[in-house]
């Protein structure tokens, strides 16, 4: 009697063995795709915080608003950036560019502005990075004089004087006001509208005038 096996046990016996392979196959494929989702998760994160720490320059500085002339002589303008060293710097002030401009070691510069003279300026700073990430910051004061005083002129021999036919006379006297440098001093022997001359004065508003052979 010889012993067989029928093709339904064969078949029932291989189906039973490709069932006991198939969940190791699964097993691998799974741990497989979580490998490689965590790698580009990692991968996806490290983009998005590399990224993030590439942020443009930030710049604060004063803003003097409006002031007295001679009050504020400079401004000062600070740059926060990553790479200081690679920023590339375009000041202007009135629109005219601004040379030599070099940040210290805390990223400040600082613009001179004790040569302007009286009425409304603006100052206007670009910082670009070395990835062409731009901050662009503006702004305009007004200087002006400080409140007027009353002016007033003394002639040190008063507002009358006699000479003689030929003479040469001096006239002295000083010009008093709170700001002597806003004051503009002529004088005229004809009418104003015809001609005048500048009247030269110290500092203190003192002057003198020479006239020859009256």
């Amino acid at each position: 009697m010889h012993a067989g096996i029928s093709a339904s046990a064969l078949f029932t016996l291989n189906t039973r063995a490709g069932a006991m392979k198939n969940p190791e196959q699964v097993r691998s494929l799974v741990l497989a795709f979580l490998m490689f989702g965590s790698v580009m998760v990692g991968v996806f994160y490290f983009d998005i915080d590399s990224v993030g720490l590439d942020q443009p320059p930030a710049i604060s500085a004063e803003e003097p608003g409006d002031f007295v002339i001679g009050e504020v002589l400079s401004i000062k303008v600070t740059i926060v950036d990553e790479a200081l060293d690679e920023l590339v710097l375009d000041v202007t002030l009135d629109g005219d560019r601004v040379a030599n401009v070099y940040l210290d070691d805390n990223g400040s510069f600082v613009v001179d502005i004790s040569h302007l003279d009286v009425g409304l300026h603006a100052l206007k700073v670009i910082a670009r990075d070395k990835n062409l990430l731009e901050t662009r910051w503006f702004t305009e004061f007004t200087i002006s004089y400080p409140a007027e005083d009353e002016t007033r002129i003394d002639l040190d021999h008063g507002e009358e004087m006699t000479v003689n036919h030929g003479d040469n006379i001096r006239i002295t006297g000083n010009l008093t006001h709170s700001t002597i440098t806003s004051c503009i001093f002529i004088w005229t022997d004809a009418q104003l509208e015809e001609s005048s001359l500048g009247m030269p004065m110290t500092e203190e508003g003192a002057f003198y005038l020479d006239f020859t052979n009256m």
